[in-house]
């Protein structure tokens, strides 16, 4: 896959998650073919409301119990994409805000001072990218749905993902698998600070190919 169709389909599929259909904008004359399974789209919104009342209930426990990262910022997205969803039962339910707001000043306040987030690994680019992967789909959803309200709450994530950049433009892997992880985070920094740096890390990655054996 190249970068520019990388970029447009994280975007799309971060809207997807809220039930809605998409188009994406190919790089060449053809033009997508667009078919919304409706059934699959109402099961997966039943299932988040019923996370809803849920991460209501316990996401102050997380933050105070010191949560890691990426169950805050899971949290955060389940919020997020039961506020955005029209087909779910809190569609812009003004009370999932101050909770999204809390996780993401938690979130803000765990992350180091290089970006990078401590889950096991310390200071570990892969590990962050995951956390990362989650806030770019909430920051997505969130501004595809632009509503006045969520601003500021779009402001805080942008500015987590802003402070990882360089650390993941720069850092490393554990796995060979960790490189597309990075590339995810990356294509969805590129949607609130672009720079000719993050493109040409994600090429970086996505031209050293698959790796595959007879295995």
């Amino acid at each position: 896959m190249d970068r520019r169709h990388f970029l447009s389909t994280v975007g799309a599929a971060s809207v997807a998650l809220a039930g809605k259909s998409v188009a994406l904008r190919p790089t060449t004359a053809v033009e997508p073919v667009i078919q919304v399974d409706d059934r699959l789209l109402n099961t997966l919104t039943a299932v988040n409301d019923l996370q809803v009342p849920v991460t209501l209930a316990s996401y102050q426990r997380q933050i105070d119990s010191r949560s890691g990262p990426r169950a805050l910022a899971q949290s955060a997205l389940r919020l997020v994409a039961a506020f955005v969803n029209p087909r779910g039962q809190s569609h812009h339910n003004s009370v999932l805000l101050g909770p999204i707001d809390a996780l993401l000043d938690a979130l803000a306040e765990q992350q180091n001072a290089s970006g990078l987030y401590d889950i096991g690994n310390l200071d570990s680019p892969p590990d962050t990218a995951f956390v990362i992967s989650d806030l770019g789909i909430g920051y997505d959803l969130l501004r595809a749905d632009d509503q006045t309200n969520t601003a500021a709450i779009r402001e805080k994530y942008a500015a987590i993902m802003k402070k990882a950049t360089p650390a993941l433009v720069t850092g490393g892997v554990h796995t060979p698998n960790h490189r597309w992880e990075i590339c995810k985070a990356l294509a969805h920094i590129h949607h609130v600070r672009q720079g000719r740096d993050v493109l040409a890390r994600i090429d970086e990655w996505l031209g050293e190919g698959i790796d595959q054996d007879e295995e």
